[in-house]
């Protein structure tokens, strides 16, 4: 744990609180600061506590502390490194490496203007104590919601419990008590000490009270010299100053009313105390049920409320005064509106003290905290294949590998793409343009398994471009020593022997390789000089379920479907497709739907729909559960498409698919459907049209067994991946 120093404060105590539940979980903690009160607090425990000046940005102490923390990590060889400051983060962030793995906490908003913009490094992942910095942290630091999580301020509520008023503190303090006490926790800082000047300025208007400031700061010499002199002109001690202390719940408990905000209001609450939520981010009020939501929202920090004013301040004060503070303990003590579990148990609990003990327990801070730790230290995963492009098929399969990856592990998940942006937002994961070199180097260099998959990309038919592009981002993984997973891909055709040599020799790079299809396999494994790493399994589409999605579509017609893509001779295929389409569609009173699996698909469509009569063009923005479902009411389907026979055939639609590609022949021989080559005559498609009508329930029992053959298939993926992942 890293902080600026480990004197009184919100980020010290969470910091504070934190390390000690984690080493009653378990866990070896250290913490390093400029050091401060909060020391003694870890005396009888195993946390140990580095002092290094990490308390300003004074050039000599910026280059102390990297020399210390760099040294430190070697010696100690921390799992995990854990910043709570800007300072510490920008600091780490030049030290992280491999082996030791760096996130922060983000307890408030940062200046993110040039300069400050250059030194903010939120490492991993960034947790952040409130949605509203959530939010802040997403937006200007181009993270995304899976390198960011919630945790809360864990209050202990065995320390903050309402307790009598310490007669030892009432005597050391010289406190009256014949007048009320407001106490007021802050940083007395430039900027968080406003309200405990404001309480100052408003003294005079509260002869019936004492307002007791506690904190300490840079302007805590300022704050004290108007107080000597704001009680001199009062003749009364109107303002005691107790600068820093480590028993705040023994003065918390001194309080008629509590002002601040934060920890330090949650603490009070945790005491059953009213509490007046303002702090020099907002002014909220008097905190009662009504508005606390609105406490939630900041994590009771007020930010993005109506600054304080002396004006509200003695408002709310005397707001509570008129209904008595007896009387507004006891409003403090009726049932909440948080539901059963919020109670008058007629020993003191209040719904305040509820919400702390259902809200904002350390165990819950704790857990938060852990599954963050669990995230980052679980392995790094670089995934590459044709993804980003508008293909229904391969779009399906990063997504089947993705959700695998998430089933098994907390692992964080890059994905080289084409449209970085619409991966990360669609399928929650880190994503690099797949055409950015250092992007992926970056990337790279922090990876521990690197998959690559699926579809046919290793293949020279189209281009010798792609098969290229592939090869060499496996060598350059296996350059930086990182475990290669070739995830149930197709193979070839490759057609030039230059191309073979240098495909086997990216192969025998690879360490684990599974293959979709009995002529890939067949290729393959005895260019593999290890041929136990390859295993034959099938393709990952056929892990999909029909379920919800078989009702989604209900169009009150009869109708086919036709997936249909440009190959060599379109124009004759499309033209004897469309006589027998026509002739098939007005014999059973049928709608032609012409679905695109990929964008490029679409001008296959709009040549034949010219043709075709009473057809519909769908377009390429049907989600996987939906294309299932037009497929699920469908008489029959022609495809052209691998990924269109597949998914038709999970949705129990009889079909046949059009294509000279190998492997589209091998899948429909595997699912007994029906094949023809681009050079089929009218009269065979005839038959086989006829064939999917007239045996469409006994072809149906057929193709089940095939499905339930070829799912569990893809356990064999699963499996290893389950082993790589948790290896």
């Amino acid at each position: 744990m890293l902080l600026q120093s480990f004197d009184i404060g919100g980020a010290e105590t969470h910091v504070l609180e934190l390390s000690l539940e984690l080493e009653k979980q378990g866990y070896e903690v250290a913490i390093a600061s400029n050091g401060g009160v909060f020391e003694e607090k870890l005396e009888g425990s195993k946390v140990q506590h580095y002092r290094i000046p990490l308390h300003n940005t004074n050039p000599i102490n910026i280059i102390r502390s990297y020399f210390t923390l760099n040294k430190l990590i070697k010696k100690e060889k921390f799992d995990i490194v854990h910043s709570h400051t800007r300072i510490s983060g920008f600091l780490t962030s030049l030290l992280s490496n491999k082996n030791t793995k760096f996130l922060s906490t983000v307890h408030l908003n940062f200046k993110t203007s040039f300069p400050y913009n250059l030194f903010t490094r939120w490492g991993e992942h960034a947790i952040c104590v409130s949605p509203d910095i959530r939010e802040y942290v997403i937006e200007n630091y181009k993270f995304n919601s899976y390198d960011t999580s919630l945790t809360i301020n864990g209050i202990n509520t065995e320390t903050f419990q309402k307790t009598e008023k310490s007669k030892e503190l009432i005597d050391d303090l010289n406190i009256d008590i014949n007048k009320k006490t407001i106490v007021h926790i802050s940083r007395i800082d430039k900027g968080p000490a406003d309200v405990a000047f404001q309480l100052l300025d408003i003294a005079r208007e509260l002869d019936d009270y004492q307002i007791m400031i506690i904190g300490g700061g840079n302007e805590f010499d300022k704050l004290k010299s108007l107080s000597e002199k704001k009680n001199e002109e009062l003749k009364r001690t109107a303002i005691i100053l107790t600068g820093g202390v480590t028993d705040i719940a023994r003065y918390i408990n001194l309080a008629d009313i509590f002002i601040g905000v934060s920890r330090a209001a949650l603490e009070a609450m945790a005491c059953e105390k009213p509490v007046i939520l303002s702090g020099y981010q907002g002014h909220l009020g008097i905190l009662a049920q009504d508005n606390l939501e609105n406490a939630f929202e900041s994590n009771f920090t007020c930010r993005g409320l109506e600054l304080p004013t002396t004006e509200k301040l003695l408002d709310d004060i005397k707001g509570i005064a008129g209904h008595a503070i007896a009387a507004v303990l006891r409003s403090f003590q009726s049932p909440s509106a948080l539901g059963s579990s919020s109670r008058n148990d007629g020993g003191g609990s209040s719904w305040v003290r509820d919400v702390i003990k259902e809200k904002y327990s350390v165990k819950q801070m704790t857990a938060s905290y852990i599954s963050a730790y669990e995230t980052i230290l679980a392995k790094r995963i670089s995934m590459i294949g044709y993804y980003g492009y508008k293909n229904a098929g391969d779009d399906i399969i990063m997504q089947i590998i993705i959700n695998n990856i998430k089933a098994i592990s907390k692992s964080k998940i890059t994905v080289f793409s084409y449209s970085p942006a619409e991966t990360a937002k669609r399928s929650d994961v880190n994503s690099v343009y797949r055409f950015s070199l250092w992007g992926i180097i970056r990337t790279l260099r922090k990876t521990d398994v690197f998959i690559v998959g699926g579809g046919s990309i290793f293949q020279d038919i189209t281009s010798s471009k792609s098969l290229y592009y592939y090869v060499f981002f496996m060598l350059l993984a296996k350059f930086f020593g990182i475990k290669i997973y070739i995830y149930a891909n197709g193979i070839g055709p490759v057609l030039s022997k230059v191309n073979g040599r240098l495909l086997r020799f990216a192969l025998n790079r690879a360490d684990f390789i599974t293959l979709r299809d009995e002529n890939s396999f067949g290729l393959i494994k005895p260019l593999v000089e290890r041929p136990k790493l390859v295993l034959q399994t099938t393709d990952p589409a056929f892990q999909l379920e029909k379920g919800a999605s078989e009702n989604a579509f209900n169009l009150g017609r009869k109708y086919c479907v036709l997936a249909l893509r440009n190959i060599k001779n379109s124009a004759e295929v499309f033209e004897k497709l469309a006589n027998v389409i026509n002739e098939t569609a007005k014999k059973h009173d049928l709608t032609v739907y012409l679905l695109n699996m990929q964008t490029y698909d679409i001008q296959s469509s709009i040549e034949i729909s010219g043709n075709i009569k009473n057809s519909i063009i769908i377009g390429s923005h049907l989600s996987t559960d939906e294309i299932l479902a037009l497929f699920h009411e469908a008489e029959f389907a022609i495809s052209m498409r691998l990924h269109a026979l597949i998914l038709s055939s999970i949705a129990d639609c009889i079909g046949t698919s059009i294509s000279s590609d190998v492997k589209i022949e091998s899948f429909s021989k595997i699912l007994e459907q029906g094949f023809l080559t681009p050079d089929f005559t009218e009269n065979q498609l005839k038959l086989n049209i006829q064939d999917m009508i007239d045996l469409k329930e006994e072809n149906k029992l057929k193709l089940k067994e095939r499905l339930l053959s070829e799912k569990e298939k893809t356990k064999i993926d699963l499996e290893l991946l389950e082993e790589i992942l948790n290896d």
